[in-house]
Order: structure tokens, then sequence, then C-alpha cells
């Protein structure tokens, strides 16, 4: 399964799909960037066994400022919405919906940055640490339960408890 409504929010068990759906929308990416890029699937639907969101995020790092602001203008114009609210000066949040579904959010930044590195740390530290994972899972789903579709909150603390028991046990 993948894609969430735009008016609730759910968790589902982990779906090899979703390995798929990164690769079909990583294909449509290189369609349209025409800098130096690398791309990686990161955040939950990239942890084998860990309960997600059915949205697939997608990271892309360039190598310079001006391929980050030709990307950021390029994903604009080919179906991406900026989302300034998460947006950074470095660092770009896209997401794509399709119809009344959220089905990818993209990030952009400088390859090696900071924001870079951060999610790519996570991803493989959650690999890496299966009772991690089984703990992670526990706590989304607890969380989803207390905050009954205010996707904000959740967002919020999920990143408390990502800060708190996940980076800090990464080097």
């Amino acid at each position: 399964m993948i894609g969430e409504p735009l008016t609730t929010t759910f968790l589902c068990d982990y779906d090899t799909n979703w390995k798929k759906y990164f690769a079909t929308e990583k294909g449509y990416l290189r369609k349209i960037l025409t800098c130096n890029y690398v791309i990686e699937h990161v955040g939950s639907t990239a942890v084998p066994g860990l309960k997600s969101r059915p949205i697939v995020d997608i990271i892309i790092g360039v190598g310079n400022e001006y391929d980050l602001l030709t990307a950021r203008d390029r994903l604009a114009a080919y179906g991406y919405t900026l989302d300034n609210k998460k947006s950074h000066l470095g660092f770009y949040s896209f997401y794509r919906n399709i119809g009344e579904k959220r089905y990818f959010n993209v990030y952009l930044t400088l390859f090696n940055s900071p924001s870079w590195n951060t999610y790519l740390a996570i991803r493989n530290y959650l690999i890496n640490n299966a009772d991690k994972v089984k703990e992670y899972g526990a706590f989304k789903s607890d969380l989803l339960y207390g905050v009954i579709n205010d996707k904000e909150k959740y967002e919020s603390l999920k990143r408390r408890y990502i800060v708190k028991e996940i980076l800090v046990n990464i080097d």
C-alpha cells in the first residue's frame, strides 16, 4: 500500500513494495534533474520491518548551491509542492500528492551536508538495530493513537523521539 489520504494519518506494517515505489519515483526524478545528484530512500519506508505511514521519503543530495536552486525550481515545475514550513536555508522539503493522497516526501539538500548525513545515519542505524525498530514502531503506534489525525503534533513528537532515542546512539 502506498499513499495516505490528506485528511487522516495511519500506520501500515512494512511493505516490500515500498522499495519498488521508491525505484519508480527515483526514475522519474532522474528525468527531471539536470545536475549531478545522489538519490536515497530514507524514512520509515526504507527500514525493513518498521511500521510506517505509507508515504515514501526520498532525499536528494546535490553538489553546490547553484545545483540546489536549479533542482528546487525543477522539482516545483514538475509536480512537487515546496513545503515552506519545513524548508530552510540549504534544505528544501517537497511533497507529491496524487489526487487526495500524499505519496512522496522529497528532501533536497547539499550532498554530505548535516541534513543529508542525519537522514542517512538514522536510516542506517535503524536498519542495523532490530530492537530499536520494534521499539520505534511501538512508539509510533502509541503516538498515533494519542494524537488521532493531528499530523503536525504526530510529526513534532516523533522528531523529539528521534532526537532523544536514536540520534544520541549514532556516532
